[in-house]
Order: C-alpha cells, then structure tokens, then sequence
C-alpha cells in the first residue's frame, strides 16, 4: 500500500450509517456487521476516494492527537482490513467528489 493510493469505500457491497459517534456497516457479501469506534469511523468517512492515505493520516493526527507514526501504522491496519472485507478498494487517482451518506 502506497501513501498516494486513494482508498474508496465499495458502497457496491456494504451499506453504512453513521449512529453517534460510531458507523455501522452491513456488508453485502458476508452480511456481517462491523461496528467501527470514533476513530476507525473518521477513517471511513474520509475513505472516500478523493483523499490519499497520506491525507487520511494527516487529517487522523490532527482530529486525534495522535503522532504520525502511530497513525500511520493504524490507517495503514484499518484499510487494509477494510480492503480484505472487500469494503473498501484503493485506486491509483483520486475520485471527484462525491455524495456521502
């Protein structure tokens, strides 16, 4: 995984909702529930398309206070869980912004 990949969430195959602080997602394929804390939901939301993981870290360290490093080793954890669930994908450009949930 490269820091200028711009990871996706696969709404294809998952339907979410945010439910406080938490996201809740549904994935079509498995039908399991994930149920993400604050900060793997900030992840989410901000998995996009439009941001690159080195955008996602930087907006995770400020949000958090947090140091990069730790952030990154997170991000990098998450969406690569996330990628495996076939939940999210990671494309090489960045998408146009689109309309979220």
């Amino acid at each position: 995984m490269r820091k200028d990949q711009h990871p996706e969430r696969n709404e294809n195959h998952c339907v979410w909702r945010v439910v406080g602080e938490e996201v809740i997602i549904l994935s079509d394929h498995s039908r399991k529930i994930h149920v993400l804390n604050e900060v793997a939901a900030e992840i989410w939301k901000l998995c996009d398309g439009t941001k690159s993981l080195k955008d996602i870290v930087s907006v995770i360290t400020e949000e958090f206070d947090v140091d990069i490093e730790t952030a990154d080793r997170d991000v990098a954890e998450f969406i690569e869980n996330m990628c495996r669930l076939n939940l999210l994908v990671l494309r090489e450009k960045a998408n146009e912004q689109r309309d979220t949930q």
